[in-house]
């Protein structure tokens, strides 16, 4: 029995040894700034949209999915156009609280959670030049900055923004002069800016959500509406509607944000991955003008589409009135937007919207 004993200690005090020989090797804990990546992890994540599935702004969103899963076969973007994940601006708080990957975070739909972007609703602000809006929304470092950082105290990180076209009106009665405003039931989003800068045109801006307007302008609750081309086409507002006018009053931005803690929890090569496809679908909607080609496309389509909508412009003259009574929308939003923050970002886009012209 005792040799039996002995056996077994001796037995242990060996392996015992032999594993105080091998080394202590541990995972290495990634590092806060550099997450380890895990080889053939696979992705699928979610973007939701305003728009329907043939604007320009699907087509941007296309373009990135197809991008990024030619740079990573690991990775999915599944696209959901307009209303499929719930009315755009829950899909933004969504992706705020990390329910949601990805989401277009467009100024007309995320003011209630950063009210200084609505600087982006403000009407003759931005120079009727495709050119600039590229040069400032795409290529300036001052513009990007200002923006990204109202968002990141949301949890968003602004990954890109970019124009999806001008605005235009469209209406029962014809809009040639200012003058013509005088009265309008003019339907606006739910937005104390675009109240503001219809009632001093002399319209009654009136507050209708987006997809009661087809049914608003049909039954006459209201006389107009603003939008893109491809809005209208896509939405048939040209339907009930007797008058386009070509203003280019305002501009359409598409700001994309990812969930800011789901980013930073990504490896660095999924990160780099993701923030390549934003570039390199950047360039490519700038090089192609995959924006003014849609919404020309979509003017034509709305002008031969047979229900008999005249197509009007305003003339030199009008469009300096109207940029005159929009001047007192900048003070309005100064006061209601963040005061030193929405007047020191107005500055900042005006500083580079002047530095794209060449001023």
């Amino acid at each position: 029995m005792k040799s039996k004993i002995t056996m077994l200690l001796v037995i242990t005090l060996i392996l015992s040894m032999l594993v105080g020989c091998q080394p202590a090797v541990k995972p290495a804990a990634p590092s806060a700034d550099q997450p380890a990546a895990s080889p053939g992890e696979k992705y699928t994540w979610r973007i939701a949209i305003a728009e329907t599935e043939d604007s320009s702004s699907a087509y941007w969103h296309k373009e990135f999915a197809k991008n990024l899963h030619e740079m990573n076969p690991n990775i999915n973007l599944e696209i959901f156009y307009s209303g499929q994940l719930g009315d755009i601006t829950d899909c933004i708080e969504m992706c705020m609280n990390g329910q949601l990957e990805f989401v277009d975070a467009g100024p007309q739909n995320s003011a209630n959670y950063v009210p200084e972007v609505a600087v982006f609703n403000l009407h003759f602000f931005w120079p009727n030049d495709e050119d600039v809006l590229n040069k400032v929304l795409l290529d300036s470092k001052p513009a990007f900055k200002a923006v990204s950082d109202l968002y990141a105290p949301k949890n968003l990180k602004l990954l890109a923004m970019h124009s999806l076209g001008f605005l235009q009106m469209t209406s029962n009665k014809p809009i040639r002069t200012l003058d013509d405003m005088k009265g309008m039931k003019f339907r606006v989003m739910q937005s104390p800016i675009l109240m503001n800068t219809y009632s001093l045109y002399g319209a009654n801006p009136t507050p209708i959500p987006y997809m009661e307007t087809y049914s608003a302008l049909q039954l006459g609750t209201v006389e107009a509406e603003e939008n893109q081309a491809s809005c209208i086409l896509d939405m048939k507002f040209h339907e009930v509607q007797k008058y386009l006018t070509v203003t280019n009053h305002a501009i359409m931005p598409g700001f994309i944000c990812i969930n800011q803690g789901y980013f930073d929890k990504l490896p660095a090569d999924i990160q780099k991955t993701v923030l390549d496809a934003i570039e390199k679908t950047q360039r490519w909607f700038v090089d192609e003008k995959i924006d003014p080609k849609m919404q020309g496309e979509k003017l034509e389509k709305i002008r031969n589409s047979g229900t008999g909508i005249e197509f009007l412009e305003l003339d030199p003259t009008e469009r300096v009135r109207f940029e005159e009574a929009a001047k007192g929308v900048v003070d309005f939003y100064i006061q209601e937007y963040g005061k030193e923050a929405g007047a020191a970002l107005v500055d900042t886009l005006r500083a580079e919207i002047a530095k794209a012209q060449g001023k």
